[in-house]
């Protein structure tokens, strides 16, 4: 049996053999009971290698790719892949987003680990959702700095400048004015918590402050060799990745012990 490799380029077709060659340490750890699913509508059950693209990963169902981006290029994520396919420990989970398969990641794959089920739950500074966390901001904060600013992007990059405008065009009489509006902004409100770290940010001219929420606390980054997570997870690669329906992993295992 042949698998499709989806490529910009085209397709391409891949044996099985090729599958127990070159995900045979994610195949031992499956039969160790260390599995990894995905959901997919695109693929309409076909075993495919899906392939991280080389631009920045686009959030299916998020508000904001900010998560994306700290992840991919901050410091603190230094050691982890580069967030691009998006897995899950948990079968139910993964068949809520489409099709389920079985994840195999080629040899030498890095794996990263939410300690959550969700990246969005998975931030401990950020206190429940990460979609409330970022509509509140789009709702309730931001609005106040666009009346400095011309543009107002959603990114780590254009979030920087979105307060480097507002330093740069705002008086210092303007600064202290958002400042204090934050204590009537933030009343009672999801993002009360974070009230200092925001102020901080118009102070400052710079999102730092807000990135800094973004910690590693509790998330890990394993090589597939090492993959040991069970439970509810999400876990993510830059790595090449087999999705196989089962089928298909029957085929693989079988003949690979």
């Amino acid at each position: 049996m042949k698998i499709n490799e989806i490529l910009f380029e085209g397709h391409k077709k891949i044996d099985l053999d090729w599958v127990r060659e070159n995900c045979s340490q994610a195949i031992e750890r499956y039969n160790k009971g260390y599995k990894m699913y995905r959901g997919d509508q695109l693929f309409e059950g076909k075993a495919v290698l899906m392939t991280a693209r080389n631009k920045s990963r686009e959030a299916a169902h998020a508000m904001s790719n900010l998560h994306t981006n700290i992840i991919n290029n901050s410091s603190e994520f230094k050691n982890f892949p580069k967030r691009e396919i998006v897995m899950s420990t948990f079968p139910e989970k993964a068949k809520n987003y489409g099709s389920l398969y079985v994840c195999l990641p080629v040899n030498g794959a890095m794996i990263g680990i939410v300690p959550d089920d969700d990246v969005f739950t998975g931030f401990k500074d950020i206190k429940g959702s990460l979609g409330i966390f970022y509509r509140r901001l789009e709702n309730e904060f931001l609005p106040y700095l666009e009346q400095w600013t011309r543009e107002n992007f959603w990114s780590v990059r254009s979030t920087n400048k979105l307060f480097r405008e507002l330093h740069q065009n705002a008086s210092q009489q303007d600064i202290e004015d958002l400042v204090e509006a934050l204590e009537d902004i933030l009343a009672n409100d999801i993002l009360y918590p974070y009230k200092q770290a925001l102020a901080d940010c118009v102070k400052q001219g710079s999102g730092k402050p807000l990135f800094a929420l973004f910690t590693n606390e509790g998330w890990e980054s394993v090589a597939i060799s090492q993959f040991e997570t069970q439970g509810n997870h999400e876990v993510w690669t830059d790595s090449p990745v087999v999705l196989l329906n089962h089928e298909d992993i029957d085929l693989v295992v079988s003949a690979s012990t």
